[in-house]
């Protein structure tokens, strides 16, 4: 015996996730399969993950500190567990970028296993319930702008491939006035005093 579902789908807005889920009594088949997602943080990271992810770097804060690090945290707000199958870097040509993962991940990785991530509803989960990704960025160059990739592949719905662009972003044009006060002292009448002040740039971009 064979029975028909009828699905009717209708977008009104947006990406749409979700699934069907269907019990009988059958030993193996009672439950169909739970569905898992993706979702990165922090939430401004990306606009949607339909239209892409991207993270800046500060280039002065950069060129400051020798280097910069931020985090990216893998979630997983879908039903399954969701499989992290690859994490790499893309576009990295001059070598500006690199990864720190987590032991876990990165031995999971190497054994050709997928690293496993629990939803965020279950209360008792069987696997961490996020991931954390550190991407670290240090200037090859005095005043580069290389371009990268954060690549995340894995078994969610919504998207199996999270590429997450990385750029450096030049602070703008800053002045600086030195000294910001300037005293004269005492000048009399009919002479002449001079005084020198330096105009500087303290920003990422020429000022004009």
């Amino acid at each position: 015996m064979r029975t028909t579902l009828r699905i009717l789908f209708v977008l009104l807005a947006g990406a749409a996730l979700g699934h069907v889920t269907g019990c009988n009594n059958h030993p193996d088949l009672g439950r169909y399969e739970r569905l898992p997602a993706i979702e990165l943080s922090p939430t401004d990271l990306c606009k949607g993950l339909a239209t892409g992810c991207s993270y800046e770097f500060l280039a002065s804060e950069a060129e400051q500190l020798g280097s910069l690090m931020t985090e990216i945290t893998v979630l997983n707000p879908g039903e399954g567990p969701l499989e992290i199958t690859g994490v790499f870097l893309g576009l990295n040509e001059d070598g500006a970028y690199s990864l720190e993962l987590p032991e876990a991940l990165a031995a999971a990785l190497a054994a050709g296993e997928p690293y496993m991530v629990s939803p965020l509803k279950e209360k008792s989960a069987d696997f961490p319930k996020e991931l954390s990704i550190r991407v670290r960025y240090t200037p090859v160059e005095a005043g580069d702008d290389p371009s990268g990739r954060l690549i995340i592949e894995n078994n969610s719905t919504n998207r199996t491939t999270v590429r997450v662009g990385l750029a450096v972003r030049k602070a703008p044009p800053k002045i600086q006035i030195s000294p910001e006060v300037v005293d004269f002292g005492r000048v009399d009448l009919g002479e002449t005093a001079e005084r020198t002040i330096n105009v500087l740039n303290i920003g990422g971009e020429p000022l004009s």
